[in-house]
């Protein structure tokens, strides 16, 4: 995101849901938060989730896509 000099993005969250997984004790689905922070000496890419099952090499690579997405386009 371009931005005019002098202004900054300190934080942005994403949030992405799936269904549970035939293992998952409930059936609420699973969410996982992406997110980035700046705190002034870099932007870091925070992870958080209490549940996020990943199945087969597909399933992999849809989600290093995810993340690759979300990191390109919020540098």
């Amino acid at each position: 995101m371009n931005l005019p000099i002098g202004i900054g993005l300190s934080e942005i969250e994403m949030k992405i849901s799936q269904d549970s997984d035939s293992c998952d004790s409930n059936d609420l689905g699973q969410e996982l938060i992406l997110k980035t922070q700046a705190p002034g000496d870099g932007k870091y890419l925070i992870i958080e989730t209490k549940r996020w099952a990943i199945s087969d090499e597909k399933e992999v690579d849809a989600f290093a896509g995810i993340l690759k997405q979300f990191i390109v386009e919020n540098r």
